[in-house]
């Protein structure tokens, strides 16, 4: 079983993320702000964060460069969902660090998507739970390499 954080400021929208999420078999914890989705995110990182583009207070581009700027979270795939799919916003989906691009008008190909990405991920968060059972950490003992999976967008 996979563990999403999804973050979205718009209750309905998380409300049917999280039911579609929690039937396909992940464990999710919903954040309602990018915070709120970034406290949840550093203090046990996930196998993937969903989280909405633009939200008031810290947006889904901060929170995905905040969390590719930690090495605990870094090689966390984050899936960046918009209504809006211009030019301008994949850009800037795609320079903060997003694995992935969805718009939400068209959710559909999430699910699939996070399969992949959590599969990609060289250095899942289950591993890293994996070995910290089995051994107790040193300071800098983390690998600092980040993963990249290629930047999917739904939308042409």
């Amino acid at each position: 079983m996979s563990r999403i954080v999804l973050v979205d400021d718009s209750q309905s929208a998380r409300e049917l993320l999280a039911a579609r999420l929690s039937a396909d078999g992940h464990e999710v914890k919903v954040a309602r702000e990018g915070v709120e989705g970034a406290e949840l995110a550093l203090r046990d990182p996930p196998d993937a964060v969903v989280t909405d583009l633009w939200m008031p207070g810290l947006s889904g581009v901060q929170l995905c460069r905040l969390l590719k700027s930690e090495a605990a979270t870094r090689h966390v795939p984050v899936i960046l969902l918009t209504s809006a799919s211009d030019r301008r916003t994949r850009f800037w989906a795609r320079s903060a660090g997003a694995a992935a691009y969805v718009d939400k008008k068209d959710s559909g190909p999430l699910l699939g998507l996070l399969r992949e990405l959590i599969k990609l991920a060289p250095t899942s968060s289950r591993a890293s739970r994996a070995s910290r059972r089995r051994s107790r950490p040193t300071a800098g003992s983390r690998s600092s390499r980040g993963i990249r999976c290629g930047f999917t967008s739904t939308r042409t």
